[in-house]
C-alpha cells in the first residue's frame, strides 16, 4: 500500500517541527530526555538576572532560568527556573538567592536547603532572596573613607606646599647635610652594635657563669623563704621594741655619765684623790723598781745558798744540841 503524497509530506513536517522543537531546547541547553522541574521564586528586584543564567548547589550547575515577569501588583519580580539534575532533591521552603559568584560577572540563583524532611514538587515557589552585590558592599565599605580621602588630600596639598616653601636652597643644603650626619651616626652604631655582639661573645662563659650564680642565688633564697621571713619578723620585733624604747632619756643619762667620766679624769689628771696621786707622783713606782731589786737579790741568794734557807738530809741529819728538846725538871 502506497501512502499518499500528502501524508508523506505531513509526516515529513511533523518529524521537521519535533526536530526543530527539541534541536532548539538542544542549543538552549536543556535536556532532551530528561524531565526537567520547574520552581519559582519571586524578589523585589533580580538586580540583572536574566533568563538562561545558572541554577547552582554546593558550587555546581543543577539547572538554569527560564523566564521572569512582573508581578501583576507590580510589587516585585516571578522568575522561574528549572532543575535539570535529577540527583538534586530541594527540600519544602528552601531558599533561592540571587548571588554574584565573581565581582565582574553574571548571576546565578544558589539553591540553600531548608531542614524540612519533605521535598519541594514540581511547581513549588521557594523562598526568594537578593544577595548584595560584591560591588555594593565595597562601595558601602569605601563610602565612609571617601569623605576622610578628600580630607586627607587637601591636608597632604597644604603640607606640600609648606615644604615647598620651608625647603629652599639652604634648607635644602641643611637637610642633605643632616642625612648626612644621620647616615654616618647610623654607622657608627653598626660598628659599635658590632663591638658589643663581639664582647658579648667574647664574655658568654663569664655571662653563663654570672646567670648560673644569679641562679644560684635565687634557688637559696627560694629553699631559705621561710627563714628570710622570720628574720624580718625578727626585724619588725626589734624595730617595734626600738621605737617604744625610751632612746631620748637613755641617751640623756648616757651624756650625764660622761660628763662625770670626763670630770674625773680632770681631777686624776690634776692629781687629785688616792688615784690622781697614784697617777701623778713617781713615788711608789721607785718604792716599786727598789722591791723588786730586792727581790731579785733574795732569789738569787737563794739560788747560790740553799742551804741557808731549805735543810736536806738523806739518811738522817744530827740534831744540834740547840734542836735537843730540853729535859723538864720534876
Amino acid at each position: 500500500m502506497k501512502l499518499k503524497r500528502e501524508v508523506k509530506v505531513g509526516i515529513v513536517a511533523v518529524a521537521a517541527l519535533v526536530f526543530f522543537f527539541y534541536g532548539f531546547n538542544y542549543l538552549k541547553g536543556e535536556p532532551i530526555f530528561s524531565s526537567a522541574r520547574k520552581y519559582y521564586a519571586v524578589y523585589p528586584t533580580i538586580s540583572g538576572l536574566s533568563v538562561d543564567n545558572n541554577v547552582v548547589y554546593l558550587g555546581l550547575k543543577v539547572g538554569k532560568v527560564t523566564h521572569a515577569e512582573l508581578l501583576e501588583d507590580n510589587t516585585g519580580t516571578l522568575v522561574e527556573f528549572i532543575i535539570t539534575d535529577d540527583r538534586v532533591n530541594i527540600p519544602a521552603k528552601s531558599t533561592a538567592i540571587i548571588s554574584s559568584p565573581e565581582l565582574i560577572g553574571s548571576k546565578v540563583i544558589t539553591l540553600v536547603y531548608s531542614k524540612a524532611t519533605e521535598v519541594a514538587q514540581d511547581g513549588d515557589t521557594l523562598v526568594g532572596e537578593v544577595e548584595q552585590d560584591l560591588s555594593d558592599v565595597v562601595d558601602a565599605r569605601l563610602k565612609p573613607l571617601e569623605s576622610k580621602t578628600k580630607e586627607l588630600i587637601s591636608s597632604i596639598d597644604s603640607v606640600v606646599a609648606t615644604v615647598q616653601l620651608i625647603l629652599d636652597k639652604d634648607a635644602r643644603k641643611n637637610l642633605t647635610e643632616s642625612f648626612e650626619s644621620i647616615n654616618a651616626s647610623f654607622a657608627a652604631f653598626e660598628i659599635t652594635s658590632l663591638r658589643i655582639d663581639s664582647m658579648i661573645a667574647n664574655e658568654k662563659q663569664r655571662v653563663e657563669q654570672i646567670m648560673a650564680h644569679v641562679e644560684s642565688i635565687t634557688k637559696n633564697v627560694r629553699d631559705n623563704n621561710e627563714e628570710l621571713n622570720r628574720i624580718i619578723d625578727n626585724f619588725a620585733m626589734i624595730s617595734d621594741s626600738v621605737a617604744k624604747a625610751d632612746l631620748v632619756g637613755t641617751i640623756q643619762n648616757a651624756e650625764v655619765v660622761l660628763g662625770e667620766v670626763s670630770t674625773l679624769l680632770d681631777r686624776v689628771n690634776r692629781g687629785e684623790g688616792s688615784l690622781g696621786a697614784l697617777v701623778t707622783n713617781d713615788s711608789l713606782y721607785y718604792h716599786l723598781e727598789n722591791s723588786a731589786l730586792e727581790l731579785d737579790k733574795l732569789l738569787e741568794d737563794i739560788r747560790v745558798n740553799p742551804e741557808r734557807y731549805v735543810h736536806l738530809s738523806v739518811i738522817g741529819r744530827k740534831e744540834k744540841a740547840k734542836d735537843k728538846p730540853k729535859k723538864r725538871d720534876r
